[in-house]
């Protein structure tokens, strides 16, 4: 009797691909596998991931943003992440361990300053960096003003390394991730706050992020817990969970981004006005110390506080500001500014007083040529400021007037310093101090007082202890009507749409009556009006003799200046702010050449007192839009402009407009406006205009059909614009088809393509079949588990069978059988009956409704 045995199957070990790792290898391995093993989140890694992708998208907004020019604060997120992950592993306190992190995130963000920093930071090291915040640290002190980058660069990796840590740590150490969202949506929407509507595509892709760490940690959270009870569920959770929150999440934001939005709710309007309102003089502070900053989404009006820094872009809207009913065109001064510094203006050493105030020291002072104006003002926004045309002198309500008292002088008697540059009665009253100290060391109050100028007041004599005179503090006697700069609301606001009338002193001088003013500047006016930085370029006082070269009257020399100006230089919204560390006038005149009214105004007024002639900057709005030919001037925010005033001993203040396409309006007084009025009536028969009121006529006809200028944009600038507004949706909408496109491409590749073997189809089935709730068990043979699946799909079944036999016959039978029987089996390209029905075709015959199955497939 024979007795037939089979030969013991083959079983096909992996042949070895000759990469077996070094010792030294392996052994780091597997240190890096133990160390992500003692790191891994309480979530996972997944999780850990969401929520670093999540925090890169608030700093990815602010560096698209370019608010200034910082290392990557994408890299200062993801370390902070990080660290607060190692921290967090640690098992100390959290008051120990949180002043560690800080540590380390002073130290990566002083690394990335000194050694990652952008050229146009300019620094070279550390010692420079906290130079340089010191400075800023002190203008923030003294009220200075501030366009150095680097302050605001450190604060944007300070926040971008806090929030990113704390987000970390509430996370890791609490597993709270609704502190994540707290700290990334402040940071996100603060900035998205001053971006255009555009920029809201960032706060999209946050949310959608959002949305899939939320539907991840729960469904970590919740398998976790069934764990914890012994409980069975679908092993495909997890990735059913990102499917549908994915799913869900791009629907309902795609929902909200498409609604088209409704106007504003005025109770919800009112409340965000309502606690806005401290923050207003915050901004003022805001702008001053960090004047380098762009203007990135155009804002509904202007703020002009006590500083006004040279800046970089602006964005005027068409927005209404103001309504004025006025007889007399003119422009409406916010406020005008005497001290000039590199970086900008400033409204220093001022005081608030009621109208009628007059300084403590005042003598009657009647400028010539001036007549008064009444006219009410309509704001449509609340504001400190009133809008004054000319010099206030009354109101009807209550308001402060910023002005200056009386000047005082402190001599040393004993300093040979030279007075010539002095004005002629403030080098009268040194030397007359200084000679009575001279002839009598011990001299006394009265002998001092009778040798100074009458417009002087001693008010007091500093004396050593042996009773000689050391210095003597001189009050100056000024005009009895104070030197307007501002008028603001008593106690508060001006509020929108509640109506105010102003009435102002206007001057009517002619050009002849100015060029014959002179030069003789009482003290008060030349100290406050006429002083430059002592390191003030020298090249910007010789373009100002040049201009003037051959004129010998300021009037003459101011309208030099002022035409060159306006023929010389560029007009333009769109710039860069000075650099760091050069004077902003000088920049303009000489590097630049281009900028907006500001830079135009600063100009004039620094070019004039280069030349020894008071002048001062001044801020507001032009005339506005004349309505039907009335009286009513409709003022919007692209009206808001700088300009100059000049001063004229004996006229006062006269306005000078140095901004191209700009010109000052022509002011005639109503009396002499109803005079001509009935000129023109008593010569309608005769159909000529008196010549004695033809040109003015001519004049003023050319001055209310100019038009506003606005910058006219090329077409490379509208491309630009065009590409900048579009490009945040671009990056979204191409980052979401590339994950989109990767995530199904890699579903493709792993669940349906067509195998090449018949142990790529049985994987394929495996997965396939886990999605569908139908994933074999531990102890299940392959038949037995094909026999399931087959039961679940009966109209696939030869299609099932068909893999698991192939399956079965590469696995345990001989390798000849593997490279004969199975692969005829298998292949679709041979000439027998084998062919037809190929795994490959069974393959592509199940796909489809076993995916369709796992997409039913719910129930835990």
């Amino acid at each position: 009797m024979a007795t037939v045995t089979s030969p013991r199957p083959v079983v096909i070990q992996p042949a070895p691909d000759g990469g077996v790792l070094p010792g030294g290898t392996a052994a780091l391995g597997h240190r890096l596998l133990g160390l992500t093993l003692a790191l891994r989140p309480p979530d996972g890694w997944i999780a850990a991931g969401l929520l670093t992708i999540n925090m890169v998208i608030v700093v990815w907004s602010v560096e698209v943003a370019d608010w200034a020019p910082t290392p990557p604060l994408a890299l200062v997120m993801v370390l902070a992440v990080l660290a607060a992950l190692v921290l967090t592993r640690v098992p100390l306190w959290t008051a120990a361990l949180l002043p560690v992190g800080l540590l380390i995130g002073a130290g990566v963000i002083i690394w990335q300053l000194t050694a990652a920093a952008p050229e146009e930071l300019l620094i070279s090291s550390s010692a420079e960096l906290f130079s340089r915040l010191g400075d800023w640290l002190l203008a923030a002190r003294s009220e200075g003003i501030s366009v150095d980058p680097l302050p605001f660069a450190t604060g944007l990796m300070i926040a971008s390394w806090l929030s990113g840590f704390l987000a970390g740590w509430v996370f890791f150490r609490y597993r709270n991730f609704w502190g994540v969202f707290a700290l990334g949506a402040l940071g996100l929407l603060s900035n998205l706050t001053f971006l255009p509507e555009q920029a809201s595509v960032y706060l999209g892709i946050y949310l959608f992020t959002g949305l899939l760490l939320v539907g991840w940690v729960q469904s970590v959270r919740a398998r976790q817990r069934w764990d914890a009870e012994g409980r069975v569920y679908d092993g495909h959770l997890g990735i059913l969970t990102i499917s549908d929150t994915s799913a869900v999440a791009f629907v309902a934001l795609l929902i909200a981004f498409l609604i088209p939005t409704g106007g504003q709710w005025a109770p919800a309007n009112s409340f965000y006005n309502f606690t806005r309102s401290p923050l207003v003089h915050w901004e003022e502070d805001f702008n001053r110390l960090f004047a380098g900053l762009p203007a990135r989404r155009p804002l509904p009006y202007r703020i002009w506080g006590d500083a006004l820094a040279f800046q970089g872009t602006i964005n005027p809207t068409d927005t209404p500001v103001l309504q004025v009913n006025s007889t007399v065109p003119l422009y409406w001064k916010a406020r005008s500014y005497a001290t000039y510094t590199h970086e900008g203006w400033l409204s220093e050493g001022t005081v608030l007083k009621e109208p009628g105030w007059q300084p403590e020291h005042n003598a009657a002072s009647l400028q010539q040529e001036r007549f008064n104006v009444t006219f009410e003002v309509i704001p449509r926004y609340d504001s400190r400021s009133l809008f004054a045309g000319g010099q206030a002198i009354g109101a009807n309500r209550d308001v402060r007037i910023e002005t200056f008292d009386s000047p005082r002088y402190v001599i040393d008697p004993h300093l040979g310093a030279a007075t010539g540059e002095l004005p002629k009665t403030l080098r009268q009253a040194v030397d007359g101090v200084r000679s009575a100290v001279a002839a009598d060391t011990f001299a006394s109050e009265g002998a001092i007082a009778s040798a100074i100028p009458s417009n002087f007041v001693l008010e007091t004599v500093e004396r050593d202890e042996e009773g000689r005179v050391v210095n003597a503090v001189l009050a100056e006697i000024v005009p009895a009507e104070p030197d307007v700069l501002a008028v603001r609301a008593a106690g508060g606001n001006a509020d929108a749409g509640e109506p105010y009338q102003l009435t102002t002193s206007v001057s009517s001088a002619e050009p002849d009556d100015l060029r014959s003013a002179g030069r003789d500047y009482a003290p008060w006016v030349w100290t406050r009006y006429a002083q430059l930085p002592a390191d003030m370029p020298p090249r910007v006082q010789a373009l100002a003799q040049d201009i003037t070269a051959g004129l010998d009257n300021p009037y003459d020399q101011a309208k030099a200046v002022e035409s060159w100006l306006k023929t010389s230089l560029t007009y333009n919204l769109s710039i860069d702010p000075p650099p760091f560390g050069v004077d902003g006038v000088d920049h303009f005149l000489f590097e630049s050449r281009q900028g907006y009214s500001e830079y135009f105004g600063s100009a004039m007024t620094v070019l004039m007192r280069s030349l020894g002639v008071p002048a001062r900057m001044t801020t507001g709005y032009t005339t506005g839009k004349l309505i039907d030919g009335g009286n009513l001037y409709l003022v919007s925010d692209h009206h808001s402009h700088g300009w100059s005033e000049v001063y004229f001993p004996g006229y006062g203040w006269i306005p000078f407009e140095p901004t191209p396409g700009k010109q000052i309006p022509i002011v005639i007084p109503p009396e002499e406006q109803a005079r001509r009025a009935g000129l023109i009536a008593s010569a309608a028969e005769t159909g000529e205009l008196p010549c004695e009121i033809e040109e003015d006529c001519e004049e003023l006809d050319a001055q209310l059909s100019a038009d506003e200028i606005r910058p006219a944009d090329g077409l490379a600038a509208r491309w630009q614009s065009t590409a900048r507004e579009a490009l945040p949706w671009a990056l979204g909408i191409g980052t979401t088809a590339l994950l989109l496109a990767t995530a199904g491409w890699t579903a493709w590749r792993l669940l349906l393509a067509t195998p090449g073997d018949p142990m790529s189809a049985y994987r394929r089935l495996r997965r396939l079949g886990g999605l569908a709730s139908l994933a074999p068990s531990a102890h299940q043979t392959p038949h037995q588990w094909g026999a399931i699946l087959a039961g679940a799909l009966p109209e696939q079944r030869a299609s099932v069978l068909r893999i698991i036999n192939a399956y079965a016959l590469c696995t345990y039978a001989g390798r000849s059988a593997v490279d004969g029987t199975a692969r005829r089996a298998y292949s679709d390209h041979t000439t027998d009956a084998a062919a037809e029905d190929g795994i490959a075709e069974a393959w592509r015959t199940l796909r489809f409704p076993l995916a369709l199955h796992a997409l039913r497939r719910r129930e835990v």
